[in-house]
């Protein structure tokens, strides 16, 4: 007797089996929204394109130092994130140069508020190069369970917070998550 909690009852169980492939690349690919942001945090982009709440729509050549020679990498992360609500992608019939603003899901990267706080910390704060190194042990973690966990095996057994108790950079954005 079969038991009626084996019938699938998600919508995935209606996919056909390419729109199931289309599916699990995008779970495959997951990780390039996080690591996106991460990049145009870094770069100071948020930050040049609301300029004082202007939020001036800038083509990514205007985002990057003078005379740099290639922005179509970062117009490639920009159109990322502006497929996923962060940037706002504007293009012109006579001209297909393409400017980004932030919508308000990006302006959250921007500082506000007396503090100066803003989810730009939030999201350098979880996608730290440490932090990153720990996710592909944690299959191990699965298989050795009384190990140590992912974070330990991935830097020699120091544990996550022996590890950023020695982190300057690391405390620094913890403060700043904590007063969001």
């Amino acid at each position: 007797m079969s038991s009626p909690a084996a019938e699938p009852t998600s919508a995935a169980a209606d996919l056909s089996p390419a729109e199931a492939r289309v599916a699990m690349m995008e779970l495959a690919n997951m990780i390039s929204v996080p690591m996106a942001l991460t990049a145009v945090i870094r770069l100071g982009v948020p930050a040049a394109i609301w300029a004082g709440g202007t939020n001036a729509p800038l083509p990514a050549a205007a985002l990057l130092p003078a005379g740099h020679p290639d922005p179509s990498v970062l117009e490639r992360l920009l159109r990322l994130l502006a497929s996923r609500g962060v940037f706002f992608e504007h293009t012109t019939p006579s001209s297909h140069a393409r400017r980004y603003a932030l919508t308000a899901v990006g302006r959250t990267l921007v500082p506000s508020g007396p503090s100066g706080a803003s989810y730009a910390d939030y999201v350098l704060q979880h996608h730290q190069d440490a932090l990153v190194l720990a996710w592909p042990r944690l299959h191990d973690a699965v298989l050795d369970p009384a190990g140590p966990e992912p974070f330990a095996r991935a830097h020699g057994g120091v544990p996550a917070y022996a590890y950023y108790g020695q982190d300057r950079e690391a405390n620094e954005l913890q403060y700043c998550c904590e007063i969001l």
